[in-house]
């Protein structure tokens, strides 16, 4: 369950938890995601969500995966891999009425 839906006080929002701890990340530039890959041309693969923190003890039980970015790199390829430019997002950001009281 690491890309998850916290309800609080009747409000939803999404998040990260790690897959060592089961915690919340709440900072990216606290965090890692992880994977696995081949050289194949095209595959699917899982990612793992990590606190950098707890990467170490993760490796020590479940083993080292071959691939790693922070948190806050993810953020900047989901942006351009689903089209959402900057413009977009600010559009967006003003459209959500839970975050333009930020």
């Amino acid at each position: 369950m690491p890309l998850a839906i916290i309800v609080e006080e009747r409000q939803s929002r999404p998040t990260f938890i790690c897959d060592y701890c089961h915690k919340e990340i709440v900072n990216a530039f606290e965090g890692n995601y992880e994977w696995n890959a081949s050289n194949d041309m095209k595959e699917v693969t899982d990612i793992k969500f990590l606190h950098k923190k707890c990467v170490r003890q993760y490796e020590k039980e479940f083993g080292r995966n071959g691939h790693h970015m922070g948190l806050h790199n993810l953020m900047v390829y989901l942006l351009n891999n689903l089209n959402l430019t900057p413009e977009r997002l600010r559009e967006a950001y003003e459209n959500t009425a839970d975050l333009s009281r930020i």
